[in-house]
């Protein structure tokens, strides 16, 4: 009986080396493409790392430039804090002794007019002068101590014991309705820099005999700080105009020079990630609220 072909054991043998001839060869095709991919991915890789070590080392001579400039800086703004206090100190220590020289010799109404507005003048020059150098320490400073634990309630006391002279001259009660153990955690220098032009811009604008009060409550996780005045207050366009500064600090808008401390508190608190509010009527004074962030996650 004649056999098929395909049945003959040496087709089988035959069909059997096929098979693993081209199974041997798909194997050996997979491991060439897995090599030759495998050499790409390494050369992209190590090209890669040698780009971000690169970088890494450019970020860190950047880093150590702007160390420098930060040590630079303060050195200055210390230099221009003395070069600038010591004679406008001297300037008013003379105005007071010239004033003084004259009360004996009886001067007249227009000289003390004047004297006292050159005093005045003085006085402004000083503050703004103080403002101008704490903003600037406020921003040198902003990455290297931006979260940091303190007592709310001593912060607070130290800015309104910087105005209690001026406060007492108008016989203005400066209440503090703080708890004395209140901890926050946030940018003292920014939240400083901003009790401090609040307090400047309602002390300016407050009555005889008038009232200031500043009071903070805690709530999920935020601290609200309050400042409110019983002051001349504001009419609806300063107020949308001064609202418009508090939303988009860096927005050119027509506003006086006296306006200084506004922008600075719009932009330390946009730099405090911190919100703001304004209420305010015409001869029914003015409340300020600062929203402020507790930032416990991002302590160390």
């Amino acid at each position: 009986m004649e056999v098929n072909f395909y049945a003959t054991f040496y087709f089988k043998l035959i069909v059997i080396i096929g098979v693993a001839l081209i199974t041997f060869l798909i194997v050996k095709i997979f491991i060439y493409t897995s090599e030759k991919r495998n050499k790409y991915l390494n050369k992209v890789i190590s090209e890669k790392t040698s780009l971000l070590r690169d970088t890494i080392s450019d970020l860190t001579r950047t880093t150590q430039n702007l160390e420098e400039q930060i040590v630079n800086h303060k050195k200055i703004i210390a230099s221009i804090s003395h070069d600038i206090r010591s004679p406008l100190q001297y300037i008013k220590l003379g105005i007071d002794f010239l004033d003084a020289e004259l009360m004996n010799q009886g001067q007249s109404k227009d000289v003390e007019e004047n004297i006292k507005a050159l005093s005045d003048s003085i006085d402004k020059l000083q503050k703004f002068t103080d403002n101008i150098l704490e903003y600037s320490k406020a921003l040198i400073n902003q990455n290297t101590d931006r979260n940091e634990k303190f007592n709310l309630y001593e912060l607070v006391i130290q800015r309104t014991e910087l105005f209690k002279q001026a406060a007492e001259s108008k016989k203005i009660d400066l209440i503090v309705d703080i708890k004395k153990d209140f901890q926050l955690i946030s940018n003292k220098n920014l939240l400083s820099l901003i009790i401090h032009n609040v307090l400047d811009n309602s002390l300016k604008n407050t009555f005889i005999r008038g009232k200031i009060s500043i009071s903070a409550r805690r709530i999920a996780g935020k601290t609200i700080l309050k400042i409110e005045d019983s002051g001349t207050g504001m009419d609806k366009e300063t107020l949308e105009k001064y609202k418009m500064i508090m939303e988009k600090p860096y927005k050119k808008i027509q506003v006086s020079g006296s306006s200084m401390g506004v922008f600075i508190i719009a932009e330390a608190s946009k730099l405090l990630d911190a919100k703001t509010e304004i209420e305010s009527k015409k001869y029914d004074g003015t409340t300020f609220y600062l929203i402020v962030k507790d930032k416990r996650n991002e302590i160390a």
